[in-house]
């Protein structure tokens, strides 16, 4: 028997609540996102820095929100975290309330961790940029490490951060 061409049970499991459906990822891909599904802060930017995370729909990707306090301003941002199975790499879209944006591809490393690299024009020229994330082995957590080339120049350290957790995971 069917409804309007979905069959009765399958309606009935969906109105149910039925069980959930697997993410839309392989395994291994979904194992590396998962890292960022938490709620995050930086070692020692405790109360000036906070990132949720959470999966979107169908574990697809996962989506950020921060809020950073610098100099007495708030600044808020959204991130989205991502794999395009199409071209066979990670994303990283974002986006701040300053109006800025940057859009990164990223690859998987040999630690369970991610780089992503960028590149963009900036007021002082052609900036291109690499942030490799590594995975902490004692448990949730991650370093955040970015270096920077203008003009196609020398690669030099511009932040490194390590994220902690900040509470329980969404």
């Amino acid at each position: 028997m069917a409804w309007r061409g979905v069959p009765v049970v399958v309606g009935i499991a969906i109105l149910a609540g039925g069980p959930a459906a697997a993410g839309v990822h392989p395994p291994e891909v979904e194992a590396r996102l998962a890292l960022f599904a938490q709620n995050w802060t930086i070692e020692g930017m405790e109360g000036a820095f906070r990132e949720d995370c959470e999966w979107y729909h169908d574990r697809s990707f996962v989506v950020c929100h921060a809020t950073e306090v610098e100099d007495g301003k708030t600044f808020h941002s959204v991130s989205v975290l991502g794999f395009s199975s199409r071209a066979r790499t990670y994303t990283y879209l974002h986006y701040s309330s300053t109006g800025g944006s940057r859009t990164e591809t990223g690859y998987p490393t040999e630690t369970g961790g991610l780089v992503f690299l960028g590149e963009r024009q900036t007021a002082q020229g052609f900036a291109q940029t690499r942030s490799v994330i590594t995975p902490n082995a004692a448990g949730p957590g991650f370093l955040f490490e970015q270096t920077r080339a203008l003009n196609g120049g020398e690669w030099k350290p511009t932040v490194k951060f390590k994220y902690v957790t900040r509470g329980p995971a969404k």
